[in-house]
């Protein structure tokens, strides 16, 4: 019986084999991958229409759903850190004192306040080159950053912090 797991397991899929790249829009760094310690593929959802057929229900599917994406990125210290890029991202959107969107946001559509991010999902071995899924979010912008807790119990632990993005649809390509 061991054996024929053995011969029937091709490995696995790691949880910490995945990088994540996209950009941040109006924060003046061209960002392309990301420190990301943990985050997830999105939920896949479609609603359910329901419809009375002969005094019992007959179910179709409907419109698909999507989510918000959650990822947890390490708080950077180097110039451009990242949590001031997704502050000045988030300010663009509706600015913190005047409370006012930026015009020019929604005057050019071309200059989006959306961003395209791409999951990278590694195989085993960790192979960039060959990754085992990607899926692609388009149209992402953080609907909250959440804040970075400090602790003095926790001497040795590196800063996180928690970003909550929409986007608007996913695509997922197997590439293996």
């Amino acid at each position: 019986m061991l054996n024929d797991f053995k011969q029937n397991f091709k490995g696995g899929a790691r949880l910490n084999r995945f990088f994540v790249t996209g950009s941040i829009p109006f924060s003046g760094q061209s960002v392309s991958r990301f420190h990301i310690r943990a985050s997830a593929i999105p939920q896949l959802q479609t609603q359910t229409l329901s419809y009375d057929y002969r005094g019992r229900k007959s179910h179709y599917p409907g419109e698909k759903q999507y989510p918000v994406w959650s990822i947890t990125i390490l708080d950077d210290n180097a110039p451009g850190d990242f949590w001031t890029a997704f502050q000045k991202w988030q300010n663009a959107l509706n600015n913190h004192d005047a409370n006012t969107v930026n015009n020019a946001v929604l005057r050019h559509q071309t200059q989006t306040f959306k961003s395209t991010w791409t999951i990278n999902h590694m195989n085993l071995n960790g192979d960039e080159d060959t990754p085992l899924k990607k899926i692609t979010l388009f149209g992402c912008w953080p609907k909250a950053i959440n804040p970075i807790n400090f602790n003095m119990n926790r001497p040795n632990a590196l800063n996180v912090f928690d970003v909550v993005m929409v986007y608007d649809y996913l695509n997922i390509q197997n590439v293996t």
